[in-house]
């Protein structure tokens, strides 16, 4: 398989930086010497992190905002000095050069990277508003940003504490209680003190079987979004849990109606725009059903009438719709729409801050209750004893 390489060669003026794809570093090195240049140092291209798609995101949104197009602004991008993001952009550069689509690039490069950024950021190139395209993702990205930050803050003063009480209680279970529990008899123990007693001396090991199996369990879904047979299965398995599947068809409705409305902006015609803001859609199988949308439309129904038939979509939104398409002014509607989608997206991300505090120092308080009556335990079992 092809790979790519970064370069730093020497030309007959200056000292040159690059990318090539080659089979392997000999066969890359052979190909620059072909190309005239003296090959100082090459290496295998490493992976680029979501952290790195973002910075680019930012330095390509100052260059569009001039009015320069997408080749011009990542070859612009390709001559800055640090390497990781001169890199990428060579890479990029090298790929639209050849004819691919700059969306199917940022999957193949970023495949960390949300399908929904990716889905708005294609509506975007491919309809020359790219600018706008990065505005509305930089937009979210920053909500996100401070809204991670307010729940982190809410976590750490439980998290610091729940840490130090699970190190208290593989002490006190493994150096404690295996004491006390051979000393006790059934008569002297209630049942709650029986549970605790069962776990003298697997404290250290029970935390390392529950560490690993969270550890399985993160890897496993992992994999599996990476496998489409597999990303299946996860998403049907969640679809039927009530709670989970009303958040998800709110995301996924809220997703389409954003990527519509850039897609309406940018002169879209709505079969076009539909397809366009499908493909923008994260959950698999709701994507695959809006998908279906346009062969609704060329049956003759309503767009209104195709997005009901989805059931990702409210009562309300779709009235909304419906009177947009009648009024002719669904552009203006489906730009409603995205701006209290994400009021609401911003409202619930707010209320889940304000309820994840006290909910974490809920749970801090049965840890610190399962701690006070371990440590008790032994005391009250020798005062069964003694009595």
């Amino acid at each position: 398989s092809m790979r790519f390489y970064d370069y730093t060669a020497q030309s007959i003026s200056s000292e040159v930086y690059g990318s090539i794809e080659a089979k392997d570093k000999k066969t890359a090195a052979k190909t620059l010497n072909l190309q005239g240049l003296k090959v100082i140092k090459i290496k295998q291209q490493k992976r680029f992190s979501e952290k790195i798609f973002w910075v680019f995101i930012r330095q390509l949104m100052i260059l569009t905002n001039q009015n320069m197009v997408l080749a011009d602004s990542i070859f612009v991008i390709t001559k800055q000095k640090n390497h990781t993001i001169s890199s990428l952009a060579n890479r990029i550069k090298l790929e639209l050069e050849r004819g691919k689509e700059f969306h199917l690039i940022l999957t193949e490069v970023f495949p960390t990277v949300p399908t929904y950024t990716i889905g708005i950021l294609r509506i975007g190139s491919e309809k020359r508003g790219l600018n706008h395209a990065i505005s509305a993702v930089l937009s979210l990205k920053e909500m996100e940003d401070g809204l991670k930050q307010e729940i982190n803050k809410a976590l750490a003063y439980p998290a610091f504490v729940t840490f130090f009480a699970i190190i208290a209680l593989i002490v006190i279970f493994d150096m404690v209680l295996p004491e006390f529990a051979n000393r006790s008899t059934p008569n002297t123990t209630n049942n709650i003190q029986k549970i605790i007693l069962g776990g003298a001396g697997k404290g250290y090991s029970s935390f390392i079987k529950l560490f690993w199996t969270a550890i399985s369990v993160m890897t496993f879904i992992e994999i599996g979004k990476r496998s489409k047979i597999s990303k299946e299965m996860i998403y049907r398995m969640f679809v039927n849990l009530p709670i989970i599947s009303k958040i998800s068809k709110m995301q996924s409705s809220g997703e389409f109606v954003n990527s519509l409305s850039l897609a309406l902006e940018l002169n879209c015609d709505i079969s076009e725009g539909v397809d366009l803001a499908a493909c923008s859609v994260k959950h698999y199988l709701h994507k695959k059903k809006l998908l279906s949308v346009n062969h609704e439309l060329k049956n003759g129904h309503s767009l209104s009438s195709a997005l009901d038939q989805t059931s990702l979509f409210s009562k309300l939104d779709i009235a909304s719709i419906q009177i947009a398409e009648n009024s002719h002014s669904l552009k203006q509607t489906m730009k409603v729409l995205a701006s209290e989608n994400v009021k609401k997206r911003l409202k619930n991300l707010n209320l889940i801050t304000q309820i994840i505090s006290p909910v974490a120092i809920l749970l801090l308080g049965v840890v610190i209750f399962v701690v006070a009556y371990t440590i008790i335990t032994p005391m009250l079992i020798m005062q069964n004893t003694i009595g």
